[in-house]
């Protein structure tokens, strides 16, 4: 183990396969405030935001008290975890009231900003669904791989605290780690081809390019059966929002930029498409689950509308984030309407970088695409400390 963390240390020098930040933001400073200084929360249910809280607290309570689950900004184990994680199990009588006061009674909130500013960006994501079948043909020819077996994923957090939040992709050849230099391109290109699993085959690229986008999706197979295409990995390269190309070779006018009307123009332009997401060098890998639930970077199932993905540099995994902004009316993609919500951070993602920034995700289904796909607005966030934690941590600092 010491022999490989050493080679891992080393191929930090090749910065082409790091997929996350330094792992430090300097520029966050936090504030102590009160739940009646949150927008709307007397108003707002916390009962789902509950159900969503022990989601992520039966995952604390099946690991070892002593387990990092924080950032360099928020250093904590599981521990400061159990004694509110413990009740949250035990709480019978969850009502909109006492969801509200068992929050008000464990968390302590703080407002966080960034240099001068407390007002972030704010997109959205859905779990796709896509036509594949097990068996190659021409209707169905876009292999979705598997993960590649000397493929190496390392989260150097797990070694150094510093290094939180960095992830490292890396072959495995002969006892050695090198860096995983595969990108898109090569791909499309046959270099994985008897080298890595397929797991199903999809009828069309944008197909899989917005499947790896989204993280996961459900794959709908020629008889009806449906399974979870689930993360499993990527090849460590950077992402590219194709959305940037659209916007400065005006293929798609700012205003009506979104996710469905990319994907029809890829559609409609076959032979550009396949350049223009090869731009986006970063590829996922997928395994096949039997559940109807997306999951999260945490290893929890998410809800819809109340999971957050986040900057895991900064946020740590499971904590629950009040997020003020718009969401887009799915009735009318014109209009936005209010968004007050008690949201869980139990996912990251490869585009959600920075102290206050986060990806909603909206589920299922046409209406949580409209909205994921219009998703981009400006918003602000509270994060809400265990009190156990802020009290013998932060009061102390």
């Amino acid at each position: 183990m010491l022999k490989y963390l050493a080679i891992l240390l080393t191929l930090l020098t090749s910065m082409t396969t790091l997929t996350a930040g330094s792992g430090i933001y300097k520029s966050l400073s936090i504030t102590k405030t009160t739940f009646a200084q949150l927008p709307s929360w007397q108003k707002t249910s916390q009962k789902q935001s509950f159900h969503a809280l022990k989601r992520s607290c039966a995952h604390f309570l099946k690991i070892p008290a002593s387990t990092t689950v924080g950032t360099l900004s928020f250093p904590m184990t599981v521990k400061r975890w159990l004694p509110l994680c413990k009740a949250a199990m035990k709480l019978r009588k969850v009502t909109p009231y006492t969801t509200r006061r068992f929050f008000q009674h464990w968390f302590q909130p703080v407002a966080l900003n960034d240099h001068d500013t407390n007002e972030g960006f704010f997109t959205g994501y859905f779990l796709p669904q896509i036509n594949v079948s097990y068996k190659y043909s021409k209707k169905y020819h876009v292999p979705i791989y598997a993960r590649p077996p000397n493929l190496v994923t390392a989260k150097l957090g797990m070694f150094r605290m510093d290094l939180k939040g960095v992830k490292l992709a890396a072959r495995l050849r002969h006892g050695r780690l090198y860096p995983y230099r595969i990108t898109r391109k090569q791909i499309n290109r046959g270099a994985l081809k008897n080298k890595a699993k397929v797991l199903v085959y999809a009828q069309h690229y944008p197909d899989r390019f917005f499947l790896q986008t989204q993280g996961s999706g459900i794959a709908i197979l020629p008889n009806g059966k449906r399974v979870l295409l689930a993360y499993n990995g990527d090849n460590g390269q950077n992402y590219y929002p194709i959305g940037r190309w659209f916007l400065a070779h005006h293929e798609v006018i700012k205003k009506y930029l979104s996710m469905q009307n990319i994907y029809q123009w890829l559609m409609k332009h076959p032979k550009r498409a396949r350049k223009i997401m090869e731009m986006n060098k970063a590829f996922v890998f997928f395994q096949l689950l039997n559940t109807p639930d997306a999951i999260g970077t945490q290893g929890v199932p998410l809800t819809p509308a109340y999971s957050l993905a986040v900057d895991n540099n900064v946020i740590p995994l499971g904590f629950p984030i009040w997020l003020t902004t718009r969401v887009p009316n799915p009735k009318d993609l014109s209009k936005t309407l209010p968004f007050n919500r008690l949201m869980l951070a139990q996912d990251t993602g490869g585009a959600i970088k920075g102290v206050i920034r986060g990806d909603i995700y909206f589920g299922t289904g046409k209406t949580a695409a409209l909205q994921a796909g219009g998703m981009k607005h400006r918003g602000k966030i509270w994060l809400l400390l265990p009190k156990t934690y802020y009290r013998q941590v932060v009061l102390k600092q």
